[in-house]
């Protein structure tokens, strides 16, 4: 059965019965009452005895009763318990951190402090430790200082090593994991591409495959046990989702919710058990499964890849030899005289540990020579100079032997002998000398180191590697100096070698390493612990938890971190012991790690779960929890009973998830790509461009890639065992455990998966060991899986039952049972399901082919083989060592086993930005060139041909022509010269390229001053050169502010007693040790404060009350308890009406797609294109707004002004900026700064004063040059809007350039046939020919029945071109609520409706039954209903505008001008006046042509500006008074500020007041029914531009009262140290220092980012997405929601211009900040450009994909818009008057007549600015400035343009816009085929009929894939496929162009060829006197002996 009482709050919205307030009556004082699981947790006690006390001395547990708010009261019930508190509503004990006992008088005060602290003057407890971490802090702010002031040094620094820096990163690119070798030689290896598969694909050996394998099976092990909770919760009872979440803060709630938990949990405690066995039987199956599939993956890759091992043989037992010995040749010899198999080549192990570092640095300086001697370093001109500051020395003094060149004994060469020398003699004695260049005695330690007891032996095939091994076995051996060597085949590959440590095999040796690193592990473990851990525990096992005390977000940090440095601590410890021990493979080396990692977190875990217990248990303790029984929990003795209790089941829950996520699941891997890869990376890469001689090796080893480990395995392992501890509690956090540990571990697969392809230096683990005993690991989470089994089945019904030790026992028998099982089964059942057989192509692969492909072979990874090739056999070329990076170095030398030859791997470019959309651009890029040279190349090739080709026919020419001029010389003995041409050219250029920086100053006010300490009861005057931070002595550690010695700004310093401060400040008598200070109490509602030195109060505000403790209790709580139960009722509800919506089938496919095709098909889209077989496209996204008329011209002006306003912020933003750095950068932070003393506050005053005073000139000037330009600015904006609309109206032929408007049309009714019998009586008075006429109808009354019918006829008409699909059975409607409720609302727009007599019978039918089913006085709403539609066409009148159709626009011109002269047309006995028309017919509001009575429009006016002061007014109740209300009464002294939640409050007042606003001020300028569109949305800008700058206004005198609250709060003082209580009037107040300064800093608080950012940040979700969704799953739920009723469901959204009113509103605020200091210039209008950016980004998108079609085409908003920006100017120039008030050079003014004068400059600048933007249009018949500048002349095309071609193109015409219109000419005039209404999206519904000037035709819209991804990397591979086919259609075009050109010129070669032979035979003919037969077969014969002699 399914249940959903709660289903976590998110799926079902309802609350769980039990947390429903219960309908119990009110309990009577001293009425006992024994609370129990059915209780009401909130129930509260009566007004006259207010407080639960807890009855503890009847011998009843949980037994309260309530009580009187009083001390005697509560001891009488409890005298452990003496304080009333009613904010709890319980008697308390005192809430004291560090108190070990309370007093019993009913005061918050302490008798005796925990150990570590101690009782002071207050009966509070100080900390005796305190300075123990003033020190810690100390030390640690010193060692972050050191930090970032080398971080600062380095940054800082030239870079002089540019061409180190290259080199280094080249190395650490071709380090990196590369693809193998491919056949071509010429390239080098590239990257893996991110896209590889590392679950299936070996980059780095098989190891690291099946380490994401693993990650993969935790991933899917942990999601399917969260879905898996999930399912069994929702089908057996969703209470399994919160026990264990709920908290409680008194001992009765704890009552309450014990019993309810425990009595659930009980319950439903089977489930937990089978549950537990269910996941522990399918994890253990899956641990098996998964090993099997392992094993065969390792087996199978292991069987593929052809690798260096599987030619290797090991050889054991080898004789102990030196140097001398030709070991490698002999033993090679040996093995194949024994074997009979030829051996490639022997590999030895030698034991070089003490030489190890000096012959791997000659190795590492050997390969830096060579890279030098092939890509040698750039000369330097000059030399660069080292860096000389301390930490450019520190660093090469600490780097200093690491740069040391090493070469062998005797390859020194004599100038860095000589340099030596003068090292030696330049340094001091005793000094150690760091020589640059060391020799090593290579030869000397090669003869004399001995060999190891291993070598591996190389043959040339698998199979004679195999047959060699099986030959040694079978002779027991091969015997060689005296040992017999046994053979066997490799496991490892060279690579994982670690050759210095091959002499590591003596067992002794091995156990001293292992203990010595066991020991280093426990003493980092000890660190970790003292250094870390303890002082956490310590706070958090002192804290006091009492009655819900809990620590704060830092101290949750603290815990977060605590985690995060132990485990990487043990990271490095482990990594440092398993090295320390080692091994002689790597691949032991990281078992061993990870075992040891794995043990030390583990040990970490223990640690923090101890913690965690007692820790829990204190919280527990501090509430009074009880068992279940009533028993306190401190009252409970063993472990077992206190685990048990539900109390501690419940909070160790909470506090185990909190440890968990995201402590140890995810921060530390957040932090892991910065701390590990990118900072190390960032930082040597500044040292290295910084040292002018870091090269080399050196500055490789510094930047090299990341070695990589399988530590991984340890940290996944580890989140497995703490994931499943949750199953020994309460399941409520099941889910977000699981959940949590899936969602991290994704991230961490996909870091990991980027790490291995990008960053991590090339590796091979080939063993499959640590895999291995990772899923052996896994034994621990089913170990516990199993001991969490006999825990919860333990007394349950039908299992055992056992007590205390027995059942802690039985448990650890369980879990070591499965760690047995589990043994078993990976030891013995797994193995069992391995394959079996050879590798692929052991008969055929050979080592040579695996020799050329991998570069690490068995020679080249041994260190002491590649010298001994070198120094000992000479070898030529020798053994190249093997280094990552370095691989193409190798060189081939087939005698001895080298085949590798590679050229360097392609690096990579480390300043390219690694985002996907650069990437695929460059891809695009790199496509183009490759196009473009391919296509150039072709060109070439085709252009050499030619010539080439034209050559040879010139060459033939010539050759025939002196062949034939030849012939002629004999016959007419003639000769003549001939001579060559030639000619040649050339070209050069160059390029050059430049870079600065910037930088910035901080201000020397704030930089610490070295004055002495002040003296005590010595009284100080500051002033702005006083210290800030000066703090007092120890012996007198606070200031008190002497006021009475008639000299303000005076302080002393005084005891911290409440007697010292008195005798200085009597209204400042508590001394605040934190604070440095004497102050008042600090109380939330405190009106008068006692002055007995206690934080009480004596009087407080009204709507507070003065309580026992002496704070203030709100009398109004009951009214915020009241709203937010409302909220959240209405939030439920909102929630589970979407939950429902969800889970509901889909029933309505057809439905949606038919509904989701119009939302698609009426956005805006193209023109209609002369193909008409295409549906018009969406316009592409990278159209250009600020030029393209999309939408209408006024939609392009819109875009232009939101980039005005983006340019003009930004320049004021940059301004000020340069201004600042060029004139003092004390400019920067004016107004910034804070101060929470009265002493503070004095010296920040008298600075800030000062600086502002003298820096007033440049605020003054500023702001002139900024009013200046903006006011230039607006007025060439003005100028540049006027001329793009006119540009666009004169280029455009639009539907408007046709009309004529009709004014003053007699009143007739719908039976006389207005439309013709106008259309004949203007063409007979004008003489011009009209397409038709659209007449204005008053049919306000029966609009919505013809709009109805026409949206009907529309659908019908779209079902029969499109017929739904037919279902072959109908689906149900869905019953529930919500569903009935949705129908309900909607049941009207469902409704079809068809005119009077079209209903068919089926229709008529079904209305009758309805009628008969309905009750008696329900209202029915029919399925279908009947419209007398003719009727109402006959009833209806005329309005008195039409608008006349002309075929062109010359014409239309031209009956204007005739009705003009001949002063109107006669029509009815009503002269009619004729005007062009300036609209276009898709902007007219057809059903409000009647609304011209001035009287009518001002009643609706002033209608909706009562309903807009309404909603103004229900928005300062219902939103602004409550924020306005708490911000007024909130205690702001001495610093102290509302929180997060109250400025997040703060932005979704100002979010919800537009958002109000917004929806108010659309229904005003609807009521009005403006006939224009462009009319109503000028209104609609205006009224939303009051309505925001009234709550804006409101707002700013909130903000001024809350600064001027703060103020006084912190005693703030003027600069002459007046009070600022104690000014009297606005104006003082404003202009003091003090007010601006917060001023300032809260008016950057509302605008930034409450009023720029925030709402437009929701918007997109809040109007696009979230309606969409919403609508789409209500339709597709719904299975009779079809037709036009889907469509107005997901129709796309309606356009309106109110942004200009949003742009306008942040413009107005952003000036605002002129008024105050300049600290906040940039932050305020950098903040409004960045804002305006997203939303002009934003908008560009809505209007391109989101908007409905339309079309803008007036310029009145914008106008408007460009009027208003006089309120932004005209406060700058306000500004400037109030600024340069009493300034040297101005006036000086004070008072009101300050402030006249400011008013007057601002209305001033009003005035001017409208006579600059005054247009004889809008609305005044004089031209002013802006006009003079606009266009003049004719729209383009006024005389070729016609109306049909323009019909054609647009669809929406004056008469299927009209829509009367459309009814008459089907029901009146009855054309055939009638005009069809235009609706957006149902354009190819419209039918041509050139009789009514009806030509638009079209085809459906391309609808679009609304299931297709929306990303930017989609486009821009369509675009690159794009970019393909039109590069390789041109290329194709190329080719046929040049091969037609080929051809022609072939065939004229041709011609004129046979064409001379022919002239030449006539001429050889006549010359000889020979006869022949005249025609072709002459010429033929002619030409063909010309021919074959050419």
């Amino acid at each position: 059965m399914l249940r959903a009482t709660l289903a976590t709050e998110a799926l079902s919205g309802r609350q769980p019965q039990f947390w429903l307030k219960s309908k119990a009556p009110a309990p009577k004082c001293h009425d006992k009452k024994l609370v129990n699981s059915e209780s009401d947790k909130f129930l509260a006690c009566p007004k006259e005895c207010p407080v639960y006390a807890d009855d503890r001395g009847d011998g009843v547990d949980c037994n309260f009763e309530c009580v009187e708010a009083t001390p005697k009261a509560c001891t009488a019930v409890n005298k452990f318990e003496p304080i009333p508190d009613k904010e709890m509503g319980i008697c308390r004990a005192c809430i004291i951190y560090g108190c070990a006992e309370c007093k019993t008088d009913g005061t918050d005060t302490c008798a005796r402090c925990d150990s570590g602290y101690s009782v002071n003057a207050k009966g509070t407890c100080d900390n005796d430790n305190r300075y123990y971490w003033y020190a810690l802090f100390v030390v640690l702010g010193g060692v972050t200082l050191f930090i970032v002031a080398w971080i600062v040094d380095i940054c800082t620094r030239p870079i002089v090593n540019a061409d180190g820096l290259k080199g280094a990163l080249d190395y650490r690119s071709r380090s990196k994991v590369r693809m193998p070798k491919s056949s071509n030689d010429d390239e080098g290896r590239e990257l893996y591409p991110l896209d590889t598969n590392l679950l299936k694909e070996s980059v780095a050996g098989v190891g690291v495959t099946l380490h994401f394998n693993f990650q993969l099976f935790l991933i899917v092990w942990s999601l399917g046990i969260a879905v898996g909770w999930l399912l069994l919760s929702l089908s057996v009872d969703d209470a399994l989702l919160i026990l264990g979440t709920r908290r409680a803060k008194t001992a009765r709630q704890n009552c309450i919710l014990v019993a309810w938990g425990f009595e659930t949990q009980q319950r439903l405690m089977w489930t937990k058990i089978d549950f537990v066995v269910v996941v522990y039987l399918l994890t253990v199956l899956g641990c098996v499964l998964f090993g099997i599939r392992q094993l065969r993956l390792f087996q199978k890759v292991d069987m593929q890849n052809s690798t260096h091992k599987d030619y290797a043989a090991r050889i054991r037992n080898l004789p102990l030899l030196d140097g001398t010995t030709p070991v490698e040749d002999e033993l090679k010899e040996r093995i194949q005289e024994a074997t009979g198999q030829k051996v490639v080549g022997v590999s030895v192990c030698w034991d070089f540990q003490e030489h190890e570092e000096e012959l791997l640095d000659l190795l590492q300086s050997q390969l830096v020579e060579k890279e030098l001697e092939l890509h040698p370093m750039p000369q330097r001109e000059e030399e660069p100079e080292e860096p000389q500051g301390f930490f450019a020395r520190m660093e090469r003094a600490a780097l200093a032997a690491d740069a040391q060149k090493v070469v062998a004994t005797g390859e020194m060469t004599e100038e860095e002998k000589q340099k030596a020398v003068e090292e030696a003699a330049q340094a001091q004695p005793g000094e150690e000398i760091i020589e640059e260049c060391k020799e090593v005695d290579v030869i000397g330690i090669l003869k004399s180191i001995k060999t190891c007891p291993d070598a591996y032996a190389i043959f040339e095939t698998e199979t004679a590697r195999d047959a060699a091994v099986e030959a040694a076995v079978s002779s027991g051996g091969v015997e060689f100096h005296g040992n017999t060597l046994k053979l066997n085949a490799s496991r490892v590959e060279p690579q994982t070698v670690k050759w210095q440590n091959c002499a590591n095999t003596d067992l002794v040796v091995k156990a001293k390493r292992v203990a010595l690193g066991m020991c280093i592990m426990l003493a980092g473990l000890g660190v970790w612990v003292v250094a870390f851990y303890l002082p956490y525990a310590w706070f958090s096992l002192t804290f006091n938890y009492s009655y819900g005390q809990e620590p704060g977000f830092v101290a949750g940090m603290t815990f977060s971190m605590v985690v995060v440095a132990g485990n990487a601590l043990m990271y490095l410890v482990c990594s440092e012991v398993a090295d320390r021990t080692r091994f002689i493979y790597i691949d032991d080396r990281e078992v061993c790690y990870m075992l040891l990692y794995c043990f030390a977190c583990v040990f970490n875990v223990a640690l923090d779960l101890i913690t965690t217990y007692m820790v829990a248990y204190r919280i527990n303790v501090g509430l009074h929890m009880k068992t279940y029984d009533g028993t306190l929990l401190q009252n409970l003795q063993s472990f077992s009973d206190r685990f048990e209790s539900y109390a501690m089941q419940r909070t160790l829950a909470n506090n185990l998830y909190a440890y968990a996520f995201p402590a140890t699941f995810l921060i530390p891997f957040l932090i892991e790509p910065v701390a590990t890869i990118y900072a190390p990376y960032k930082l040597m890469m500044m040292i290295v461009r910084t040292q002018p001689n870091m090269k080399g090796f050196m500055a490789e080893n510094l930047l090299g890639s990341l070695v990589f480990d399988l530590s991984r395995y340890a940290d996944l392992l580890l989140d497995a065992m703490i994931a499943v501890l949750i199953f020994f509690f309460p399941g409520g956090f099941n889910i977000q455990m699981f959940l949590g540990m899936a969602l991290s571990h994704v991230y961490i697969y996909f870091f990991d998966h980027y790490r291995v392809l990008r960053s991590i230096q090339s590796c091979s683990y080939t063993d499959r060991m640590v895999d291995w005993w990772s899923q052996w690991l896994m034994c621990i989470p089913c170990g516990c899986m199993m001991a969490c089994f006999v825990f919860k089945a333990n007394c349950q019904p039908g299992y055992f039952c056992l007590e205390g030790d027995e059942m802690v026992t039985a448990c650890a028998a369980a879990f070591f049972a499965h760690i047995a099982l589990h043994t078993l089964l990976l030891r013995y059942v797994v193995p069992k399901f391995g394959l079996v057989g050879e590798s692929d192509g052991a008969d055929t692969n050979t080592y040579v082919a695996c020799s050329k492909r991998l570069p690490c072979s068995w020679f080249t990874s041994n260190p002491v083989f590649c010298l001994r090739s070198q120094y000992v056999y000479k070898h030529s070329p020798p053994c190249t060592y093997y280094l990552p990076g370095k691989e193409h170095l190798i060189e081939q030398n087939e005698e001895i086993g080298l085949y590798f030859k590679d050229c360097p791997a392609k690096e990579e470019d480390y300043d390219a930005p690694h985002v996907d959309t650069e990437a695929l651009k460059a891809q695009m890029k790199e496509m183009h060139g490759k196009v473009s040279g391919h296509m150039e190349e072709f060109k070439g090739k085709m252009t050499s041909q030619m010539e080439e080709m034209k050559g040879k026919v010139s060459g033939n020419l010539e050759q025939l022509k002196g062949k034939v001029s030849g012939h002629f010389d004999k016959l007419l003995k003639k000769d003549g010269p001939d001579g060559p041409d030639g000619d040649a050219q050339g070209s050069g250029g160059s390029a050059t390229l430049a870079t600065e920086a910037l930088s910035g100053r901080q201000p020397q006010f704030w930089l610490k001053s070295k004055a002495p300490a002040p003296k005590c009861n010595d009284k100080k005057l500051v002033n702005s050169e006083s210290d800030k931070f000066l703090a007092c002595p120890k012996e007198c550690p606070v200031y008190a502010d002497d006021r009475g010695d008639g000299v303000d700004c005076n302080f002393e310093c005084v005891e911290a007693t409440p007697k010292a401060c008195t005798a200085v400040n009597k209204f400042e008598p508590i001394p605040d040790k934190e604070m440095g200070i004497c102050r008042a109490c600090i109380i939330y509602g405190c009106a008068e404060c006692n002055t007995d030195g206690t934080d009480t109060c004596a009087r407080c505000d009204s709507g507070y009350s003065v309580n026992a403790k002496g704070t203030c209790d709100n009398n109004n709580r009951y009214y915020w308890y009241a709203l937010f139960v409302v909220l959240g009722g209405v939030t439920l509800f909102i929630v589970a009406w979407i939950v429902d919506i969800c889970t509901r089938p889909i029933v309505n496919a057809d439905g949606l797609k038919g509904a989701l095709d119009y939302r698609s098909r009426s956005k805006v889209r193209m023109p209609k294109s002369s193909n008409d077989d295409e549906g018009r496209e969406l316009y592409p996204l990278d159209t250009n707004l600020l030029k393209e008329s999309v939408a209408g011209v006024g939609v392009t002006l819109h875009f232009n002004f939101q980039l005005f306003l983006i340019v003009w912020s930004l320049g004021i933003a940059v301004g000020w900026l340069l201004l600042s750095l060029s004139v003092d950068d004390a400019l920067l932070i004016l107004g910034t700064r804070r101060a929470k003393t009265a002493r503070q506050n004095c010296i920040l005053v008298a600075w800030g004063f000062e600086t502002q005073q003298r820096l007033m000139w440049t605020k003054i000037d500023f702001v002139v040059v900024v009013y200046l330009l903006t006011v230039l600015g607006c007025v060439l904006f003005g100028i540049r809007q006027l001329r793009l609309f006119q540009k666009v109206d004169m280029q455009n032929s639009t539907h408007k350039d046709y009309a004529a408007r009709i004014r003053n049309l007699p009143l007739l009714d719908g039976t006389t046939p207005v439309e013709d019998e106008l259309k004949e009586r203007i063409q007979e008075a004008t003489g011009q020919k009209v397409v038709g006429v659209s007449v204005c109808w008053d049919f306000q009354e029966h609009e919505e029945e013809l709009l109805d019918l026409l949206q009907s006829q529309l659908v019908e008409k779209e079902l029969e071109l499109h017929p739904m699909p037919e279902r072959e059975e109908e689906p149900e409607e869905p019953q529930g609520f919500f569903a009935r409720m949705e129908r309900a609302a909607l049941a009207a727009d469902a409704q079809k409706v068809v005119a009077k007599g079209e209903m068919t019978e089926e229709e008529k039918q079904k209305a009758v039954e309805e009628a008969a089913q309905a009750q008696p006085g329900e209202e029915i709403i029919e399925e279908c209903k009947e419209v007398d539609v003719i009727g109402i066409l006959k009833s209806i009148k005329t309005c008195p505008d039409a608008y006349a159709i002309f075929e062109t626009e010359t014409a239309r011109d031209a009956a204007v001008e005739a009705a003009v002269s001949s002063g109107g047309v006669e029509f009815h006995g009503n002269t009619l006046k004729l005007n062009a028309s300036r609209v276009e017919p898709q902007t007219v509001k057809w059903q409000n042509c009647a609304n011209t009575d001035l009287v009518v429009k001002a009643k609706r006016v002033a209608l909706g500006m009562c309903i807009m002061l309404a909603g103004l007014g229900v928005w300062v109740v219902a939103f602004y008074l409550p924020y306005a209300w708490f911000s007024l009464t909130f205690n702001y002294s001495y610093g102290q500020e509302p929180g997060f939640v109250a400025g997040m409050t703060f932005s979704m007042v100002v979010v919800a007041g537009n958002a109000l606003m917004y929806l108010v001020c659309s229904e005003v300028a609807d009521r009005t029914r403006f006939i224009y569109i462009d009319d109503r949305e000028v209104c609609y800008m205006l009224l939303y531009c009051f309505a925001c700058v009234f709550n804006v206004a409101l707002d700013l005198i909130t903000t001024y009262m809350v600064a001027y609250r703060i103020n006084v709060g912190l005693h703030m003082k003027t600069y002459d140290g007046t009070l600022l209580q104690n000014l009297q009037s606005f104006s003082d107040r404003f202009e003091s220092y003090a007010m601006q300064r917060t001023l300032a800093n809260n008016l950057y608080a509302y605008a930034f980012p409450a009023t720029f950012l925030i709402p437009f940040l929701i918007e997109p979700v809040a109007t696009i997405y979230a309606p969409y969704k919403l609508m789409m799953m209500i339709v597709r739920t719904q299975p009779n929601m079809k037709g036009f009723m889907a469509e107005n469901l997901l129709g796309s959204l309606v356009f309106d211009l109110s942004r200009y009113a949003d742009l306008l509103l942040d413009a107005m605020i952003a000036v605002l900040i002129f008024f105050f200091p300049g600290g906040f210039n940039i932050q305020m209008f950098l903040g409004m450009a960045l804002s305006h950016v997203y939303i002009y980004f934003f908008d560009h998108y809505r209007v391109l994909r989101s908007i409905q079609s339309c079309s803008y085409t007036d310029r009145m908003v914008d106008w408007w818009s460009q009027w208003l920006m006089c309120i932004p100017c005209g406060c700058m120039m306000a500004c400037f008057v109030f600024k340069a008030n009493c300034q040297p050079g101005y006036f000086c003014l004070e008072g009101d007549e300050m402030v006249t004068a400011c008013a007057a400059a601002f209305f001033a600048h009003i005035a001017l600015h409208t006579l600059l933007l005054l247009d004889p249009e809008y609305p005044s018949p004089l031209r002013y400035v802006v006009p003079k500048f606009g266009l003049a002349g004719e729209s383009d095309g006024a005389d070729t343009n016609t109306y049909v071609a323009c019909s054609k193109r647009l669809p929406c015409s004056w008469f299927t816009s009209n829509p009367v219109f459309c009814l008459r000419s089907q029901y009146i005039y009855k054309h055939s085929p009638a005009c069809t209404y235009y609706l957006p999206g149902k354009e190819h519904l419209i039918e041509q009929n050139v009789e009514i000037g009806l030509y638009f035709k079209d085809c459906p819209a391309k609808e679009e894939d609304y299931d297709a991804p929306h990303v930017d990397t989609e486009a821009l591979k369509a675009q690159m496929k794009e970019m393909h086919g039109k590069v390789s259609g041109h290329m194709e075009e190329f080719k046929g162009k040049m091969t037609s050109q080929m051809e022609e010129m072939k065939g004229k070669v041709s011609g004129n060829l046979e064409q001379l032979k022919g002239k030449v035979s006539g001429h050889f003919d006549k010359l000889l006197k020979k006869d022949g037969p005249d025609g072709p077969d002459g010429d033929a014969q002619g030409s063909g002996g010309s021919a074959s002699q050419s």
